[in-house]
């Protein structure tokens, strides 16, 4: 259905960009299209970052985690980035999201998790540049013991930036890039390492739910192995032990990649860095496969179809035979985009190709054309896909995103039933519900939710696509074979 993989990736980094809090770069896509300004400047160093999700409140924890597996696609598969032009764009919003962290930690003892108050944002409804609303800041102290799954992924997006502002393009900045990594490693050492309690906002206000913190440290550790092996540190071996040690098998049973369970992404990094011994290789990659692979890649038709009536087993159910849906709450589309990237992202990892990489690849693109719209309802559920100029024209589009900036535009917010006057670019919807149905509607619900956690996983298994998918696609091409002919072939030897 969808070609060229890699440029696909464009509108999803501009999503990012319609995020922005703070004095709104230039190149940003929205400034570029006239629809966004200058935000919050009364919050000063702290005036950065993205917005978490179609609201103005901004969570470190979303943002730090979301940055962090953006960069570690970006470093993973950065030819195919700079082939398709998107390095740059990568870079640049990783680096947004670092600067913000940073001045979170600007003063020491203090980790800033949370900027906004959930229910006052809720009652706002209008683009960020006119909220006058008074914005609570939220801050971790060091003396409360808490926190360590919000500076645990500080230190890994700090990291992934760090690394990514070392290699050649228009934004490299080794100063930058030293002062990201030196945060970094001092946030850890001297903090996180030693925390055992998650950070939670008082009053109830949590927007993003977090209960465990090893899944946290243990991709944090892993992202440090990753700079030493890069950076060919001294104790290089030492530093990636210590991430293999750390990594735990709690609750690895949920079976899936959120912000509230990073456990599959450590494992794909401790892979990637090889940290540990041998058998710590071995037992990642069984975990890798039983806990997550097994589970979700599997033939069509295997997994019962949702309903209204009938539970899912292990909560897992399927639309139109193929499209996997893991029922967890308000979007449901990033849990099967986020497995859509590991099961990609292990096909890297696991070496050649062969009969199971080559079904979890198929897999993986079956997920992603499903919601670019290869799905019986010809519905797609990220907005924006008509500026692509090569998108096909007989999938339907959302045009209504739960979205506050878009949704207004010089001083009008467009009334129920109306697009957003401001196009969205690149945003992951919510997604369908259960029995696949779909209402484009602002008022809908949790079905046309956008979030910057929504849109990591998303937007990193097209950059993973970037070097697999459409490098596939090109072989395919050159033999003479289907798509269709090529994933028949493919055996899961896991189902």
């Amino acid at each position: 259905m969808i070609n060229c993989y890699a440029r696909d990736s464009v509108p999803l980094g501009r999503f990012f960009e319609a995020q922005m809090s703070g004095d709104v770069p230039p190149w940003s896509y929205a400034y570029v299209k006239s629809w966004r300004t200058s935000s919050f400047a009364s919050e000063g160093a702290l005036s950065k970052g993205f917005f978490t999700d179609g609201g103005h409140l901004k969570s470190s924890l979303t943002m730090a985690s979301s940055a962090s597996l953006l960069a570690f696609s970006a470093l993973t598969w950065r030819d195919s980035l700079v082939e398709s032009g998107n390095w740059d764009r990568v870079v640049r919003n990783v680096r947004w999201a670092a600067d913000h962290l940073m001045a979170c930690a600007a003063n020491d003892g203090e980790f800033v998790a949370q900027i906004g108050d959930h229910f006052i944002e809720d009652s706002y409804w209008g683009p960020p540049e006119t909220q006058t609303t008074e914005r609570p800041v939220f801050v971790i102290k060091k003396g409360c013991g808490d926190g360590a799954d919000v500076l645990s992924q500080a230190v890994a997006a700090l990291t992934g930036a760090g690394l990514l502002l070392r290699l050649p393009g228009e934004h490299q900045d080794e100063d930058a890039s030293n002062e990201f990594l030196a945060k970094a490693q001092v946030l850890w050492d001297e903090w996180a390492s030693t925390l055992e309690s998650v950070w939670q906002a008082p009053e109830g206000n949590n927007t993003v739910v977090s209960r465990t913190h090893s899944d946290d440290k243990a991709w944090a550790a892993a992202w440090l192995c990753k700079r030493a092996r890069v950076l060919g540190s001294d104790g290089a071996s030492a530093v990636c032990d210590d991430a293999a040690d750390r990594w735990t098998q709690l609750r690895l049973g949920e079976g899936y990649l959120t912000t509230d369970n990073y456990h599959a992404a450590a494992l794909l990094l401790l892979l990637d860095t090889g940290a540990g011994s041998s058998a710590d290789g071995d037992t990642f990659t069984a975990n890798l496969l039983t806990h997550y692979l097994d589970r979700w890649v599997v033939k069509p038709g295997s997994v019962q179809e949702c309903d209204c009536n009938t539970p899912s087993s292990g909560g897992l159910c399927s639309i139109d035979g193929s499209y996997v849906v893991q029922e967890g709450g308000p979007g449901v589309s990033q849990f099967t985009a986020n497995m859509a990237f590991v099961a990609l992202a292990a096909a890297h990892v696991h070496g050649p190709d062969s009969a199971e990489t080559r079904g979890w690849q198929c897999w993986a693109r079956d997920q992603v054309n499903w919601l670019l719209g290869a799905n019986g309802a010809s519905q797609a559920y990220v907005t924006g896909l008509d500026e692509i100029a090569y998108f096909q024209s007989d999938v339907r589009i959302p045009t209504n995103p739960r979205h506050r900036g878009s949704a207004c535009k010089d001083g009008v917010c467009a009334a129920p039933g109306e697009p957003n006057p401001n196009t969205l670019p690149g945003a992951l919807l919510g997604g369908p519900e259960r029995v696949a149905a779909f209402e484009d509607s602002r008022d809908a619900g949790p079905p046309t939710f956008v979030s910057i956690e929504y849109n990591a996983g998303f937007a990193a298994a097209l950059m993973v696509g970037g070097r697999g998918l459409s490098a596939i696609e090109q072989r395919l091409a050159a033999e003479g074979t289907s798509w269709s002919a090529y994933c028949a072939a493919a055996i899961n030897l896991h189902v």
